[in-house]
């Protein structure tokens, strides 16, 4: 911002307010393969064996879990009529599925999903499509499909075309980017109505900053057009999934799902082999040794699958399992089958080339959690088996990755100037406070709140007065000052309903000409008064907050919409200006509060 006198103001703000930053010694080093945990809690029943140049970890099969009294599983028939060709040969969804059905069919909150591999994770996306397909189906049962856009952001090869003609785009988090990225051409964005990110769990993953970018984008987007955009993500299982929760804006009552390995449709039993072997060659042998041994172990059992690196590694492989086969009289067994997936799988090696960095990296977790993900037939196992083989050091990395030990975090700090800049030139930065806003609408902002020294911040950096607050719950300065104003002991219903409506995160909502028929009857029905006149748009939030709170139905899509985001913030501010009144020492006031809305 540039003022009379010439002078760039807000530079001049940021210099004395901020020291200059070295964000490359900021940055993970580790990338994708950083571990935070200290250590790793293997469940019950592992053990270890050591043999000459290697260990082994051996981790059980979780058994599954019986239904609860009560619980039953969704059948396919069940479903309203129009949906029911979605899943045509599916007899009923599945334990996992049958749980997140209702949020998903017949409810707009956002939804974050975390379950293991192979439990049906995307059938639960189909169910939020079908949705927002729905919304859309005229009385006579016929859709109107030019009204709405679906985006499905998955971490494959993907080709977008013919964007406009089509209402489902399935694409990669980098091309999304650069499709949200350029500002003149915003017909297919403002269409957008859900956005649903698979494998959210690659936030760890050195793609990750693409994703954040792209999910702050939209959260941005829905903040600043009051145009409800429903976000879905899909996890594997993850310690820290509320983390990724408040980053996606999931009422954590509502939306959030979150399922262990006992709801994988085939058990999962785990080998970790980590060879201590230092010299390349023989350590090299000693994994083909390793390898040949587990296959011919299971050879006339079951179907065993390996998976390497290189088209070179796989005739090698062949031959050397091969030879050992026609060693041990055993070759005839291991033509028994191909079909996939198998009841083992085995990944011999875990480091690839990478031609762009030049150098020898570590698989990323979704290409093991992919591989292993295999492993298990479910119409002829009662548990498949997975093998990692890899270095003695990275055996801890792995055990934590399959064992939901490693908490994601977020990789933005080494992209965060290429973020930044693509902000300015989409024109939703344009000075440095608007900088300092964009990054609390990031994960690196949520995990620097949950863990400020892993990121180079003092441990009570961030817990100056209300700042807590401000930063947990998301909550502008702004907001923060107004209740600083305003917030006194002795506030009454109308008063502190009133203040609430008053937050900065609503300054963008209005009183639109057709909803004032309907605010009035509503006005009428809520339990707590409001002085306000219908035309400000604080009374239309105290409104749409207490219909929420009484349970009253909505007539209106426009207002309809409005509720949801206002409801979607109603619960971190709340609890915000609870916090403030404690840390006050207003327990009586608080509680009343708290009692009042409730």
């Amino acid at each position: 911002m540039t003022g009379a006198d010439g002078e760039d103001h807000d530079n001049g703000w940021w210099m004395s307010q901020r020291p200059l930053l070295d964000l490359d010694t900021l940055a993970f080093p580790q990338g994708g393969l950083l571990m935070a945990n200290e250590n790793c809690e293997v469940p019950a029943g592992t053990y270890r064996n050591r043999m000459k140049g290697y260990e082994e970890v051996h981790v059980p099969a979780l058994k599954p879990k019986l239904l609860a009294p009560g619980e039953n599983l969704v059948h396919i028939s069940s479903f309203p009529e129009w949906a029911q060709p979605a899943f045509t040969g599916m007899p009923q969804l599945n334990r996992g599925q049958s749980k997140v059905y209702e949020t998903a069919l017949f409810s707009p909150e956002n939804i974050l999903l975390c379950a293991p591999t192979g439990a049906g994770k995307t059938n639960v996306a189909m169910l939020t499509i079908l949705h927002q397909i729905g919304l859309n189906r005229k009385e006579d049962g016929s859709f109107s499909h030019n009204n709405y856009k679906i985006v499905y952001v998955a971490p494959m090869k993907a080709l977008v075309a013919e964007i406009e003609e089509t209402q489902i785009i399935v694409t990669t988090p980098e091309k999304w980017d650069i499709i949200t990225r350029k500002s003149g051409d915003r017909t297919c964005t403002q269409l957008v109505k859900l956005l649903i990110i698979d494998e959210i769990h690659l936030l760890h993953d050195n793609r990750g900053p693409v994703l954040e970018s792209i999910i702050a984008r939209t959260i941005r987007q829905i903040e600043t057009t009051k145009e409800h955009i429903r976000l879905v993500g899909l996890s594997a299982t993850l310690p820290n999934f509320e983390d990724v929760a408040e980053f996606l804006r999931v009422d954590l009552n509502k939306g959030l799902f979150h399922f262990d390995n006992s709801y994988r449709p085939v058990p999962l039993a785990q080998q970790y082999i980590g060879i201590t072997v230092e010299k390349p060659l023989q350590r090299f042998q000693l994994m083909n040794d390793v390898c040949n041994e587990k296959v011919i172990s299971g050879a006339g059992k079951q179907q065993v699958l390996i998976f390497v690196h290189s088209r070179k590694e796989t005739s090698r492989t062949a031959r050397a399992i091969r030879d050992t086969a026609l060693a041990n009289d055993t070759l005839a067994t291991l033509a028994w089958g191909v079909n996939l997936p198998a009841h083992t799988v085995i990944i011999k090696g875990t480091q690839i080339y990478n031609p762009e960095k030049g150098a020898w990296t570590e698989l990323s977790p979704l290409d093991i959690m992919q591989m292993l993900g295999r492993a298990g037939r479910p119409q002829y196992d009662t548990y498949g088996e997975g093998i990692v083989i890899t270095g003695h050091s990275e055996l801890k990395y792995y055990l934590s990755l399959m064992n939901q030990q490693l908490p994601i975090e977020s990789q933005f700090i080494s992209k965060l100037p290429d973020q930044l800049n693509a902000e300015i030139a989409l024109g939703t930065v344009q000075n440095a406070k608007e900088a300092c806003k964009w990054i609390l609408y990031t994960y690196l902002y949520v995990r620097m709140v949950r863990n400020p020294s892993l990121y180079g911040l003092p441990a009570n950096g961030l817990q100056t007065e209300d700042a807590l607050e401000q930063s947990c719950y998301y909550i502008t300065h702004g907001t923060i000052s107004t209740y600083n104003e305003h917030l006194k002991p002795t506030m009454g219903d109308i008063e502190f309903c009133r203040l609430f409506s008053l937050s900065e995160e609503f300054k963008c909502v209005t009183v639109r000409q057709d909803e004032r028929i309907e605010l009035a009857k509503l006005l009428d029905r809520v339990p707590i008064p409001i002085k306000e006149s219908l035309e400000e748009p604080s009374a239309k939030i105290n409104v749409l907050l207490q219909a929420y709170i009484s349970q009253l139905k909505l007539e209106g899509l426009s207002l309809a919409a409005d509720m949801v985001y206002i409801t979607q913030s109603a619960a971190r501010l709340m609890r915000a200006l609870f916090e403030i009144v404690l840390k006050r020492g207003w327990e009586n006031s608080s509680e009343k509060r708290m009692g009042s809305l409730s």
